[in-house]
């Protein structure tokens, strides 16, 4: 995929609830690690990183009981190659209370 500006990284997920059981909870365990977070919408949280400049944004989309999707983005200003992402997500999904899957490919990669 080629890069388009002003995003470096576009990634999308499946997730699910683990120790964090809603939401809600998933928000105050992400405002506990240095994470900013807002519920826009009953099914949506969006956070990011408190470090300046904020460089990844995570959109959750809450489809279902037991989870949804999960949108990464990271922006120019970013230092993590496509493959650190898919490895840090993993540990970011663990620190904060849920599991992440597979990453949903949308269109082919360039």
């Amino acid at each position: 995929m080629e890069a388009l500006f002003p995003l470096r990284h576009v990634l999308v997920f499946r997730w699910r609830f683990g120790e964090a059981r809603d939401l809600d909870e998933l928000m105050r365990r992400m405002g506990e690690r240095m994470f900013y977070a807002i519920r826009p919408a009953e099914d949506v949280l969006v956070a990011t990183s408190k470090t300046k400049p904020s460089a990844v944004i995570f959109v959750f989309l809450r489809e279902g009981d037991d989870g949804g999707r999960l949108i990464l983005i990271q922006t120019p200003g970013g230092r993590y190659s496509y493959p650190q992402l898919v490895h840090y997500i993993r540990i970011f999904a663990k620190t904060v209370g849920i599991e992440v899957g597979e990453e949903i490919t949308l269109a082919p990669r360039g």
